[in-house]
């Protein structure tokens, strides 16, 4: 399929071309008796008091996607992939066997989340507060003549991922001439180098060589409307010049 077997606009027809041939396969098979299940037994489980084993496995699950499955693959990462998703398969068949059934643990409503940076700057002293939930990669903040992701204390999981999820507020002091350059994650796809880290340390590599300004990070970055790119980009750059 078009675009690593991800669902895309590009892919759309090729997914309604895909679901008409199974359909039509599965018109061809004969017609099979529903199996006689046992009744649930929960009377050996206990309440998942670990609900943070359950939200490790999803991000670990989706890095290694990222990082091995992508639109550029080989057959040694997909091994290593294969490898490890196995393994995490026998790790929620283990928790899944031992704690009582819950909607975090049934996925319920896990396909429908955003990731958030939300930031509120107040010009009277400088300040900003912000919270992060599960955005990436961080805003790259440019002070003082570097660049770093935002410092974050805590982070937390995307909106709507999980409903009892806490949200955490953060806050610092602006220094005169700051730029605060925030990216969609489909910059990291854009990107050629080999591993998240070496990305998001270019990133700040080529904020700090811009100094934060917009029309030399369009031009490092190959932003432009022309460049094939296998997600959507989006930059939004916020400077103060004293």
């Amino acid at each position: 399929l078009h675009g690593a077997n991800r669902l895309a606009s590009n892919s759309l027809l090729e997914c309604v071309v895909l679901g008409r041939t199974c359909a039509l396969d599965i018109e061809e098979q004969p017609e099979r008796s529903e199996p006689q299940l046992p009744v649930w037994d929960e009377s050996q489980v206990e309440n998942a008091d670990e609900q943070v084993v359950i939200a490790h496995n999803w991000d670990e699950l989706r890095l290694l996607m990222w990082n091995y499955v992508g639109i550029v693959r080989t057959t040694k990462r997909l091994q290593r992939a294969l490898d490890r998703i196995k393994l995490l398969r026998s790790e929620i068949d283990d928790y899944y066997g031992s704690f009582r059934v819950n909607r975090d643990l049934l996925e319920s409503g896990l396909d429908k989340h955003i990731t958030v940076f939300m930031g509120i700057l107040d010009n009277r002293d400088n300040s900003l507060r912000y919270s992060v939930a599960g955005h990436h990669p961080l805003p790259v903040l440019y002070r003082q003549g570097k660049a770093a992701p935002i410092p974050l204390a805590r982070s937390s999981f995307p909106i709507g991922l999980f409903g009892g999820a806490a949200f955490f507020d953060e806050q610092l002091t602006l220094d005169p001439d700051f730029a605060l350059i925030l990216f969609s994650d489909g910059i990291l796809e854009s990107l050629k180098q080999g591993d998240m880290q070496a990305k998001e340390d270019y990133l700040c590599e080529v904020v700090e060589g811009c100094k934060g300004e917009f029309a030399c990070l369009k031009e490092r970055l190959v932003l432009n409307k022309s460049a094939n790119v296998p997600d959507d980009i989006a930059v939004m750059s916020v400077t103060y010049a004293s």
